[in-house]
């Protein structure tokens, strides 16, 4: 089993990519608000100096899902295609995905 995560500022997209799991077998998983260290630390100078800081949407989305090896590529090279097909690709967005192997896993007890 792995874990895929992934981070979205757009939150019509982080309905998209639950729907590509939903329809590929993957019924569960979680999507919250999450805020980028870019935001908090937005008021530092320097630190807009190192991260090359900008005016982007404050909030984004994490998604996690708990997916069988097998689905693993062909999830990601999904959600790698509605990404590459997206009508605004000039628009500058915050998109990151990764898997992670997932070692031990209990559920319920």
């Amino acid at each position: 089993m792995d874990l895929l995560v992934i981070f979205t500022s757009e939150e019509a997209g982080a309905e998209d990519i639950m729907n590509i799991l939903s329809e590929n077998g993957i019924g569960h998983g979680v999507v919250f608000e999450s805020q980028g260290m870019r935001k908090i630390l937005e008021h530092s100078l320097s630190a807009e100096q190192i991260f090359g800081l900008g005016d982007r949407t404050p909030f984004n989305k994490t998604v996690m899902a708990v997916i069988g090896k097998e689905k693993v590529s062909n999830v990601i090279k999904l959600i790698n295609n509605y990404w590459k097909s997206d009508k605004d690709k000039d628009e500058k967005k915050n998109r990151v995905m990764f898997t992670m192997a997932i070692n031990n896993l209990t559920i319920g007890l």
